[in-house]
């Protein structure tokens, strides 16, 4: 089947499993010839998830989708985390089509069935997706390239797509374990399993699943700077989104409240590319600011973390994040979008006007 920029189907059947500490999703594919494809986004299903996630908080079980309420493949990505415990994100820009103005690690969906229907291409999608929307250089007077050995030729292409032309340092990343599991099965039968993952289940904004491995590098914060490359295609031109990214420690997000002023933290943004040397700004902003989902409020930049960062955090058992906190925060958001309302505490809305 040919590769293309997103290929998922419905699935009628998945089942979740929450012990406390770890969740398990259960995917049931349909037989292939009885695959329901589509295209676009699944809609937004904010009572099944209020109903999912509150089943999972009471009895530890839940039906995840069912013919009415689709779900679809498993999406997948990884959150970069520094030798000194910082995170490596980005903020989604305004314009975002879901969560705007949230918190991200890198993810994207799958490109054709192989990669729906097998371990080892799901890993790669992950790996070709964080590799195609954050690149690493260094603080040196002569900048080098960070190249992850492991997506060495989707980081060199997504370079040479931003005419950025530095000499490259490979470095090795680690997988850190997580406490989720996925199960995908095919007519019943055991297709694959990708254990000690994080995985993040969304019912708010539109109906996804994501599957993410975060990985440590070897390079600490003072080392080097984020870049954002993530962008799409139109007309046969590239559009770069030019997203703010973000340095964080961990230490800053531990028990920190959803909507509340992020203290310790380094933002940047791409200024421009010359002669092969990408330049970076520290973005600054003028009220009235914007915060997540496009609510005026009274800070330039307040956390939000969007479901895969939330479900990152609780898989990395971070405190305020950990064993049934992170899905109590992902069940608030569902409320709250339901009443048309917003996470962040009143203190820092200017007001209850979206963007």
């Amino acid at each position: 089947m040919p590769e293309q920029e997103i290929y998922h189907f419905k699935i009628p059947k998945a089942e979740a499993e929450f012990d406390g500490l770890g969740l398990t999703i259960k995917l049931f594919y349909p037989d292939r010839d009885r695959l329901e494809e589509t295209s676009s986004r699944l809609s937004e299903q904010l009572d099944f998830g209020i109903n999912v996630f509150e089943q999972l908080l009471r009895s530890g079980r839940a039906i995840a989708a069912d013919p009415q309420h689709p779900l679809k493949p498993s999406a997948a990505g990884s959150m970069y985390i520094l030798d000194d415990n910082t995170i490596v994100c980005h903020r989604r820009d305004k314009g975002a089509g879901v969560h705007k103005l949230y918190h991200s690690p890198n993810g994207g969906y799958t490109k054709s069935r192989e990669f729906t229907h097998s371990l080892k291409w799901l890993e790669a999608t992950a790996l070709a997706e964080t590799a195609e929307e954050c690149l690493l250089i260094t603080k040196d007077k002569n900048p080098y390239l960070i190249v992850p050995e492991e997506s060495k030729e989707e980081t060199l292409k997504r370079a040479r797509l931003f005419n950025i032309d530095l000499p490259t340092r490979e470095v090795k990343s680690e997988i850190i374990p997580g406490t989720d599991r996925l199960e995908v099965y095919e007519n019943n039968v055991p297709l694959f399993t990708a254990d000690k993952v994080c995985i993040s289940l969304l019912y708010e904004s539109s109906t996804s699943l994501s599957t993410l491995w975060p990985r440590r590098l070897p390079l600490f914060t003072d080392e080097v700077v984020p870049i954002d490359t993530e962008g799409m295609e139109k007309q046969e031109r590239f559009i770069h989104f030019n997203r703010e990214t973000y340095l964080i420690p961990l230490e800053e997000v531990i028990n920190k409240k959803f909507g509340t002023p992020l203290n310790n933290f380094q933002v940047f943004q791409l200024d421009r590319v010359e002669n092969g040397i990408p330049y970076i700004k520290t973005p600054t902003h003028e009220p009235p600011y914007l915060g997540p989902e496009g609510f005026s409020v009274t800070h330039p930049h307040l956390w939000a973390p969007e479901d895969m960062m939330v479900n990152c955090l609780r898989s990395l058992e971070v405190a305020g994040y950990r064993s049934a906190d992170g899905l109590q925060l992902e069940l608030g958001k569902i409320k709250a979008r339901k009443d048309n309302r917003s996470l962040v505490p009143k203190e820092y809305l200017v007001n209850y006007t979206k963007l």
